[in-house]
């Protein structure tokens, strides 16, 4: 019987010698086939064009050259081992970039919505490879079910369920403030994502009163709203999530806006 196994090693050339950064042993053909399998899922679920190949430069954007090289090199490493890693390890790189670019999101720069994307690819490639680590089984129930079970079993709770939903709703009054004003000052509300448990629980409110000036508050968006409210009364009085989460889940739900409208529109009222 043969066995086959791959050893990955990793190399930086400085002038004339060469410094090992990594070796990883063992490397099964079959795992290589996985990580294949999730590429490919990704891709289709994000990127359904076919023209941005999910890669590991995906993941090398969170995680600068010379800065955390040796974050980048443990993720490399536990991809190819398949071991586990939080979403709150991964969070604070996210919103690091993220934020980065968030700034000139009112001036109609692109580089905040891309950014977000590849965050989301990255999460649901670490996820379909068997990395990103799964908080529970727990049964996701309503409207929404199938949008939050398609994109990852990191949105179980009903904390992390409104966070994202508050973060497609206020992505909607952007919209409407961009087409009827030409800019988004409500982006102001946001604090640079950087918001906590307190200041996201407020914003909900600032939004419905925005669409109501915008004469906005009906229909999907006032579903929409009913629907966090909802889920903002059967989470728990304290919510186990990081700021840097928090702004992460939001900022998902900004960029999947076209995916929460498919729900709550049917494409005929679109």
């Amino acid at each position: 019987m043969t066995i086959l196994s791959l050893h990955l090693l990793f190399l930086q050339k400085i002038q004339s010698a060469e410094r090992i950064l990594l070796l990883i042993e063992d490397v099964l053909p079959s795992r290589i086939g996985e990580l294949f399998r999730a590429k490919k899922a990704t891709e289709a679920l994000l990127y359904g064009d076919g023209h941005h190949p999910f890669h590991f430069g995906f993941i090398r954007t969170f995680f600068p050259s010379g800065v955390y090289d040796k974050y980048f090199l443990q993720v490399v490493e536990y991809v190819f081992q398949q071991k586990p890693l939080p979403i709150s390890f991964f969070a604070p790189f996210f919103m690091e970039q993220i934020r980065a670019d968030f700034y000139d999101y009112e001036t109609g720069d692109w580089s905040f919505v891309n950014k977000t994307r590849q965050a989301v690819a990255v999460m649901v490639f670490l996820e379909q490879a068997g990395v990103l680590m799964k908080k529970g089984d727990k049964a996701v129930n309503g409207k929404f079910a199938p949008l939050f079970e398609t994109y990852g079993g990191q949105l179980e709770s009903s904390e992390k369920q409104a966070v994202f939903l508050l973060g497609a709703l206020t992505q909607m009054l952007l919209d409407i403030q961009q087409q009827k004003r030409g800019s988004k000052p409500f982006l102001k509300q946001l604090m640079g994502l950087k918001m906590d448990q307190q200041a996201i629980k407020g914003l909900l409110p600032k939004v419905i009163g925005k669409l109501e000036e915008y004469e906005s508050y009906y229909g999907g968006h006032r579903q929409l709203a009913e629907e966090i409210s909802h889920l903002f009364l059967s989470s728990s009085p304290r919510w186990k999530l990081s700021v840097d989460e928090l702004n992460f889940y939001f900022a998902c739900g900004m960029n999947l806006v076209s995916k929460v409208k498919e729900i709550v529109w049917s494409k005929e009222e679109q």
